[in-house]
């Protein structure tokens, strides 16, 4: 009974508490943090071992932390990451609900174009290509006999792209409108492989569209 306690016991339940809290954790840097501390816990135990040192579970303790080391500090690295060019600045603190990370993968697969006249961007009844956000100038809506311009910043699309469904509005960029694109296959790639980003990017959506209700 009391041997269960011991002092390597504490250890392994320790490890196996770290582990589980690990896989509960929705970051994934903090996940592999406690998955590290855990492994760290294990490989203790194997050494301390009352009989003897398990060689066998020390060696394979080792070669997940060493592993598992290496892609945090590619983690910590893409998440820290040079500093923010003016112009991506000026972007980054427009769209103002992205970690500077999510930003960086979104901002690395979009585009950033120009009007130089009327450009269409989205026709309606058709499912967009491409999710828009509009960082400068006007666009022109237009919805059966009705038309109406709004300025930047602000998403375009997003409801057509959250629901896969049609868009009720051609939009038209006007003569000196600025925006960022970036196509569906890309931002569906980008929010599978990204929980983080995809929540993120949600939320920001969410709150484009209750702006554009609250205004209308």
């Amino acid at each position: 009974m009391f041997e269960y306690f011991s002092p390597t016991g504490f250890l392994v339940h320790a490890a196996a508490l770290s582990h589980v809290v690990g896989y509960v954790a929705r970051d994934q840097l903090r996940l592999r943090l406690l998955l590290l501390l855990g492994n760290a816990l294990y490989f203790l135990y194997y050494w301390r071992h009352p009989d003897t040192p398990l060689w066998d579970a020390m060696f394979w303790s080792m070669v997940m932390i060493v592993s598992n080391t290496g892609v945090i500090a590619m983690m910590i690295r893409d998440r820290r990451g040079p500093g923010l060019s003016l112009e991506e600045a000026a972007i980054f603190g427009k769209l103002g609900g992205l970690s500077e990370r999510s930003f960086r993968k979104l901002h690395k697969q979009s585009a950033t174009m120009h009007a130089d006249g009327p450009t269409p961007l989205i026709a309606a009844g058709q499912i967009p290509d491409k999710l828009y956000f509009l960082l400068l100038g006007d666009v022109e809506i237009t919805w059966g006999d009705q038309r109406r311009q709004r300025s930047g910043p602000c998403f375009l699309g997003e409801v057509s792209i959250l629901l896969n469904q049609p868009a009720i509005a051609s939009v038209t960029a006007l003569e000196g409108a600025e925006w960022l694109e970036i196509s569906r296959p890309d931002l569906a790639r980008l929010t599978a492989r990204d929980m983080t980003l995809d929540q993120e990017l949600n939320r920001l959506l969410s709150r484009d569209i209750a702006s554009k209700l609250t205004a209308a």
